[in-house]
């Protein structure tokens, strides 16, 4: 596994959001939760690969925050993310839309002292995982959860996994 990744900071994460979004986020700490691979609802985890192909760094989020983060970014309409909520689905131009968030969180995990990271793709949970990919989810270095709120969108939960 590399070495550590920065753990990105409450106010950090909020900026990022929040510029890419174009509109208020707020961001909280919050006690972690388990991630169930094979949990009974769909949940959205991107992982983060080093130069040398190691996984360093995951995001995971919940069916709620999935569905805001990619509705806001393409300004769906807020009632969307409440529908697909209900239905306990997480659609295809989301999860496309969802990629393209977390490819910009990329940004909180790059510094000068760590191996360069850069998004490697996002899972639909419940699925099957690559081992590296679980291997980390069962035994990061570090962990931090946030509510995360997007403006007209709601809130949900954002778990960053750090290697």
């Amino acid at each position: 596994m590399p070495t550590n990744f920065p753990m990105p900071a409450q106010d950090r994460v909020r900026d990022v959001l929040a510029d890419l979004m174009g509109r208020t986020v707020t961001v909280a700490r919050t006690a972690p939760v388990p991630v169930e691979i094979d949990g009974p609802g769909p949940v959205a985890l991107a992982d983060y690969a080093a130069d040398g192909g190691e996984i360093g760094v995951l995001c995971v989020a919940d069916l709620r925050l999935t569905n805001a983060l990619g509705a806001a970014l393409t300004m769906v309409a807020p009632a969307a993310v409440d529908e697909a909520v209900e239905r306990l689905r997480i659609d295809d131009p989301t999860i496309d839309n969802f990629r393209e968030v977390v490819s910009v969180l990329t940004s909180l995990f790059n510094t000068s002292d760590t191996p360069h990271v850069k998004f490697r793709e996002v899972h639909r949970l419940p699925s099957e995982l690559p081992a590296d990919t679980v291997h980390l989810l069962e035994s990061p270095r570090g962990r931090r959860d946030f509510d995360v709120s997007v403006e007209d969108y709601g809130t949900g939960r954002l778990s960053l996994f750090i290697g």
